[in-house]
């Protein structure tokens, strides 16, 4: 535990969504990128990077955008990456795709 890290994609959907969506003040998504986000940002955009995103687009058909995510979890180490987007138990390579909803 104490180990979980997101990559520059999904700080840009969660200030996207909480802005957009959830009513966010441009203060309380400055306060979630700096005391949340920014922590547990690891992964960066690299050509390896958008490489492997694209075989996984290929390999498993997921959309160019979920591609980029597990792209991301895969170089950084994870074993585990909750969605809700992706199928449940599904393996890809050493890491493991979790709904945190399904019970």
């Amino acid at each position: 535990m104490g180990t979980g890290c997101i990559s520059y994609q999904v700080v840009q959907e969660a200030l996207n969504v909480v802005t957009r969506k959830l009513g966010f003040s441009v203060g309380d998504a400055r306060a979630l990128l700096a005391q949340v986000l920014t922590p547990l940002w690891r992964v960066l955009p690299s050509g390896e990077l958008y490489e492997r995103g694209l075989t996984f687009c290929d390999r498993y058909g997921f959309c160019f955008y979920d591609s980029m995510i597990v792209a991301g979890a895969v170089e950084s180490g994870c074993i585990c990456l909750y969605s809700e987007d992706l199928q449940h138990g599904q393996r890809i390579e050493s890491l493991t795709i979790e709904n945190p909803f399904q019970v």
